[in-house]
């Protein structure tokens, strides 16, 4: 799927503000500048609020189009996708697959994700190693398609899209030929496990949505689309996660040591790491209905970004 924060300015640095002459302060507020064509949010309280506002819609099929891409297995993925859906009709089919994705539905799989991670890391020698390449990759692609209940082999034939739509997914506008081979190759294998073509293990996110589809619950268009967003969003932005992660730790021994001896609060670790360097950096929203936020209007039809990044990041909160 597409990566709001690439389009269409890529906002430059890891967590600093644009330099001048890619963003501006807009008015005297330091919590909103303009970056390119959009308004991005920086503010950690006003982000907040704006994704919470039901003024605001979610719209990356909107986002796409702007970059061009108006029709087309990527932009008919879009349209079909949890992530462009708002109101009863995102309600309706989340509740279908809702308890798939509980705390609850993934601690079933707590031990098959354990042993991946130890069989991952046995294979790993003291000194130098690439972490994503010999351990990340394999391991999220194996944890994605247990969760699904796909067989694990059936990656290696799908890797080459995942990586397709991950490349172009940071810029759609050029690279769309790229991101609709990609979309299209992972949406019919979701289509051909649903249809029964592939085993899909009972219980797993992918046989829930396969008895919907037969029941006339969920088109097999929206089911087909989670499963690919699974399989692209659900590892690229993981893998690379991991990655992060670790550069922080290895700034900090002592809570490396931590971890290792258990003696550290590994949830709260990780929720620190995923708000201190994360690689989901911005989010785009629609304005559905016109607002005023802290003095500032948000005009209806407007396309907002909300810079996670930056909100993770205000000294008025952290």
């Amino acid at each position: 799927m597409p990566d709001p924060s690439s389009a269409p300015r890529r906002p430059a640095g890891e967590n600093e503000p644009s330099p001048e002459g890619e963003a501006e302060a807009v008015l005297d507020r330091p919590w909103i500048v303009r970056d390119g064509f959009f308004r991005l949010v920086i503010g950690y309280e006003q982000g907040s609020a704006l994704l919470a506002d039901h003024r605001l819609d979610a719209d990356l099929a909107g986002l796409m189009e702007g970059a061009g891409i108006d029709s087309g297995p990527a932009h008919d993925a879009l349209v079909h996708s949890f992530l462009s859906m708002n109101g009863e009709v995102h309600r309706r089919y989340r509740s279908l697959v809702a308890d798939r994705f509980t705390p609850r539905a993934v601690e079933q799989i707590r031990p098959l994700v354990a042993d991946l991670a130890s069989t991952c890391a046995e294979g790993i020698q003291a000194g130098a190693v690439d972490v994503l390449a010999e351990f990340a990759s394999p391991y999220v692609a194996a944890g994605t398609c247990s969760h699904i209940g796909m067989p694990v082999d059936d990656y290696g034939g799908l890797a080459e899209a995942v990586r397709q739509v991950g490349d172009a997914s940071k810029d759609p506008g050029s690279r769309a030929e790229m991101l609709a081979a990609g979309i299209d190759a992972l949406v019919s294998y979701a289509r051909r496990a649903l249809r029964g073509e592939v085993r899909l293990e009972p219980g797993r996110v992918g046989a829930t949505l396969s008895e919907h589809v037969a029941a006339g619950r969920m088109p097999e268009d929206v089911a087909a689309v989670l499963i690919a967003t699974m399989l692209s969003a659900g590892n690229e932005p993981t893998v690379n996660q991991i990655g992060l992660s670790l550069t922080v730790l290895a700034d900090h021994p002592d809570l490396w040591e931590a971890l290792g001896a258990g003696t550290a609060p590994i949830a709260r670790v990780a929720e620190e790491l995923l708000r201190f360097h994360s690689t989901n950096r911005a989010v785009n929203r629609k304005v559905v209905e016109s607002l005023t936020l802290d003095d500032i209007e948000f005009p209806e039809g407007e396309q907002v970004f909300i810079g996670l990044a930056r909100c993770n990041h205000d000294p008025n909160r952290f």
